[in-house]
């Protein structure tokens, strides 16, 4: 198992033990998004990779959640969903460094409210 299958395993984890009660899902595809009413999916994104010089060093690995609340229709709900629950794993010690607003196209159903929420490298 790679490093990167390693983390996001234990990740996942870490996510559904920090806020079962918000959120439904943890994935690594995005077409599996699919949040269900008061509570959010979480997408883990492709991670970003940084190497530091021309040293053979394993790289840093940025991994950014996408989470994503409601339907196109209940926008404002799923915001407070999404808030709640980036709260949450903040709570819990997941190494949150920012989050933006983002959006999230969800195939045939329109846009969610999302948040692209990025940890800190590991």
């Amino acid at each position: 198992m790679s490093k990167l299958d390693e983390l996001t395993e234990q990740l996942t984890q870490r996510l559904l033990e920090a806020a079962p009660e918000l959120i439904c899902q943890v994935t690594t595809d995005p077409s599996e998004v699919k949040p269900s009413v008061g509570k959010a999916s979480v997408w883990i994104e492709p991670p970003e990779l940084a190497w530091e010089g021309w040293e053979p060093y394993e790289p840093d690995i940025t991994i950014t959640l996408c989470v994503v609340a409601g339907k196109p229709d209940t926008q404002q709900a799923g915001l407070r969903v999404i808030l709640d629950t980036l709260d949450a794993l903040h709570q819990a010690d997941i190494n949150l460094k920012t989050a933006k607003p983002a959006g999230f196209d969800l195939a045939g159903a329109g846009t969610l409210a999302a948040y692209e929420a990025t940890l800190n490298p590991m």
